[in-house]
């Protein structure tokens, strides 16, 4: 039995509202403090199961379990899962595919002391990059020699925050930026891209003005969403991945959240509790969405079903817990809407987890990335 959901949603780009539809939802239970991460190209009957406990990582499927870990992350086709971790005073990383099977260790990796930067990024293939010392990066082949080597330092004396990357589906692009960079008594940021097979690393953009809130790059990999803020002012650019800007927004308010749709023609960009969705190629606006209540912490669009879906919710990020949640469907052509709170609570690690919509069906849809997967289903 569903209670019915105290979310009012307005839908900006029309005059007048139709009575709200029904939505239901299901968790998927894997356990306690599971994550289900399916492949990204089809609904794999053998995912990645991965349980959480403090400094331990356990893949399900096959009960290998990781302990002292470091860092962890899954390749951008969520094929691959690696770890970085400390045995007897060493750091080693270990290599795992679907649903669990080590296919690459590496023993006794030299790091500094106490590094608040070591992360690693394996990409597919077998590939795998690792960062540490704040901005130096080792991209290791599927044998587990390093293959190149590469620092994004801006080598500013006043310094700068670690350095981060992202990747499309295919880890074929990889682009390197220094979100914050001290200079001059001010903030700035760049965004280099990456040659993964030498190394070689170029400048596509700097900002001598606002620092890197957040960077999205799209799945195919031919372009990026670059969130800008300085004081309560945001800036967004749609750029290719060499750095020629496509679009440019400008905000009088903090923009919290962007997204690509799973076809990279729309993104949406979340502030508080409006949702805005804008053709990526066109750079028009295709649809806007106000929900009354909780902020938005997720926000998406689904194109096929002319469909935002978001989730309002009390989101704690350094306990990495969600209370207070709130699914909610707008369906922008018929007009209809449809909302459901959920009782419980969750966890969500969105550096490692990104979160993935699976279009089931009409209406329809699988959402991936929470500790426990949910189905989510509109009656319009």
């Amino acid at each position: 039995m569903f209670k019915k959901g105290l979310l009012t949603i307005i839908i900006l780009a029309s005059a007048c509202l139709v009575k709200a539809q029904t939505l239901h939802y299901k968790a998927i239970n894997v356990g306690s403090g599971n994550y289900y991460i399916s492949h990204r190209s089809h609904n794999s009957h053998s995912p990645f199961i991965v349980s959480i406990h403090q400094h331990a990582v356990t893949l399900k499927n096959t009960a290998t379990r990781v302990n002292n870990n470091i860092s962890f992350g899954v390749s951008p086709d969520h094929s691959l899962f690696g770890s970085i971790y400390s045995s007897n005073g060493s750091y080693m990383m270990g290599l795992f595919e679907n649903p669990g099977k080590k296919i690459l260790n590496i023993s006794s990796l030299s790091f500094g002391t106490n590094d608040p930067s070591i992360k690693i990024y394996p990409l597919n293939n077998g590939r795998v990059i690792i960062r540490s010392n704040i901005a130096h990066f080792d991209i290791y082949n599927p044998s587990g020699k390093v293959q190149a080597s590469f620092s994004n330092s801006s080598g500013s004396l006043q310094g700068e925050t670690i350095s981060k990357l992202a990747t499309d589906y295919s880890g074929e692009t990889v682009i390197a930026y220094n979100p914050k960079i001290n200079k001059n008594g001010h903030e700035e940021s760049r965004i280099q891209r990456v040659n993964p097979d030498n190394g070689h690393v170029f400048t596509i953009y700097y900002n001598n003005k606002e620092a890197i809130s957040k960077l999205l790059m799209s799945h195919s990999g031919d372009f990026l969403a670059v969130l800008f803020r300085h004081k309560e002012n945001s800036q967004i650019l749609i750029m290719d991945t060499y750095g020629n800007i496509v679009h440019h927004y400008k905000f009088d308010y903090k923009v919290d959240h962007i997204a690509f749709s799973n076809d990279d023609r729309y993104i949406t960009m979340v502030q508080g509790n409006s949702v805005r969705v804008f053709n990526t190629y066109t750079g028009h606006k295709a649809g806007a969405a106000y929900l009354r209540g909780y902020d938005v912490t997720y926000a998406n669009y689904i194109p096929q079903d002319h469909v935002i879906l978001g989730l309002g919710t009390d989101f704690n990020e350094s306990s990495h817990t969600l209370h207070k949640i709130e699914f909610s469907m707008v369906n922008l052509r018929k007009r209809k809407i449809a909302s459901k709170t959920y009782s419980g609570n969750l966890t969500w690690y969105p550096g490692h987890f990104p979160l993935q919509i699976v279009r089931l069906g009409r209406d329809h849809y699988r959402i991936n990335g929470f500790s426990d997967p949910f189905r989510v289903r509109g009656d319009f």
